[in-house]
């Protein structure tokens, strides 16, 4: 009987030091690109989302033997869908959910994989968003792709993956804002 409450009082223990374990979540703030030139094409869109990552963090920290992964503090398809549908409606688009017209956002690749050394660190990120348009003229679809590398002195900090993470998300913000083929498939189609 001692021998078994000790067994479930070690259980305990450890599932309490598993759960009490620190883990930081990165904040990521991207800003929608805000078009300069009036841009009115008063059309309606539905905003969807779908994270298709077959991983869900978006740090992986190798130090030595050790691997450390890092989280977002909220759904990254649904940030980045809010972000989407600021920078859309600043160029003239509306959202409803029962327009016909979908703009779906695919998250498809959004990592961070650092590898740190005794004294120095290499910081190696990869954003991939694709962008669905269906509407019942027709369907368009485009992946756009941001990386980056970084080496940098001792080790990683957090905010230095948040930079990075947010550096790439502005790039690709910016590269749909001025993608000329999307634009005009939305202006053609819908």
């Amino acid at each position: 009987m001692l021998k078994q409450g000790s067994l479930i009082a070690l259980a305990l223990l450890l599932g309490g030091c598993a759960s009490s374990n620190d883990h930081t979540r990165l904040t990521l703030s991207p800003k929608p690109v805000i078009s300069t030139e009036p841009n009115k094409p008063h059309r309606v869109l539905r905003m969807e989302q779908r994270d298709l990552r077959p991983i869900q963090h978006i740090a992986v920290i190798h130090d030595d033997d050790q691997i450390q992964t890092l989280e977002v503090q909220e759904s990254l398809p649904i940030l980045l869908s809010d972000v989407l549908e600021s920078q859309f409606t600043a160029q003239g688009y509306a959202f409803s959910s029962g327009s016909r017209n979908i703009l779906r956002l695919d998250v498809i690749e959004a990592l961070v994989k650092v590898t740190e050394g005794n004294i120095s660190h290499n910081l190696n990120g990869r954003l991939q968003l694709q962008l669905v348009v269906l509407s019942p003229n027709g369907q368009f679809t485009k992946r756009y792709t941001a990386k980056s590398e970084k080496t940098g002195a001792m080790s990683v900090s957090p905010s230095d993956i948040q930079h990075s993470m947010n550096k790439l998300t502005q790039l690709l913000l910016t590269d749909i804002h001025a993608d000329p083929e999307l634009h005009d498939y939305l202006k053609r189609k819908l």
